[in-house]
């Protein structure tokens, strides 16, 4: 068989389903994507960054969600990145996102995944749960020690509001 029959049995194959969805890797182009139905799903053109990486609209909430669709050990997985959220975690949150996944789970010329980027997701929720934890514990802690703190103005007002009750204070009554 000749190059030119290959050719030609190449262009004859064509995508069956519905066409998929091709824009600008940019905040602004998911943004102004308006979806048809639940699980509509948004592809951007192929590069090193975005390849796998879909948006994904959920009806139920109401809002768009990043998509890794990967290859590992000849098996098709996918994971969620987390919603898609203008300037805050936006195409430029994921661009880094991306590198740092491949640098850690893929080869040398990142072209195959070595390990599941997965557990480097769930770390990273993981760290972010602990430390709002740590916060949250903290701000606690400091209000505790304000109400443990009393002022000698609230004291001499809760005096006064008792009708100056006797207190005794080293085996000695003072007041009245």
């Amino acid at each position: 068989m000749g190059t030119e029959q290959q050719q030609e049995f190449k262009s004859e194959k064509r995508r069956t389903g519905s066409p998929i969805k091709t824009v600008l890797f940019t905040d602004h182009s998911i943004e102004s994507w308006r979806p048809k139905k639940d699980r509509d799903r948004l592809c951007f053109a192929r590069s090193n960054i975005t390849k796998g990486i879909k948006v994904i609209y959920r009806k139920k909430t109401n809002q768009k969600y990043w998509e890794l669709t990967y290859y590992l050990k000849k098996r098709k997985l996918s994971t969620s990145l987390g919603p898609f959220i203008p300037g805050v975690r936006g195409t430029e949150y994921l661009a880094k996102e991306m590198l740092e996944l491949t640098s850690k789970h893929k080869d040398l010329r990142r072209t195959h995944w070595l390990t599941d980027p997965q557990k480097t997701i769930k770390d990273k929720d993981q760290k972010v749960v602990e430390e709002d934890q740590r916060k949250e514990d903290q701000i606690n802690r400091e209000k505790e020690l304000k109400k443990a703190l009393v002022s000698v103005n609230s004291v001499i007002e809760s005096l006064c509001i008792a009708g100056f009750t006797k207190v005794k204070i080293k085996d000695e009554f003072l007041s009245r």
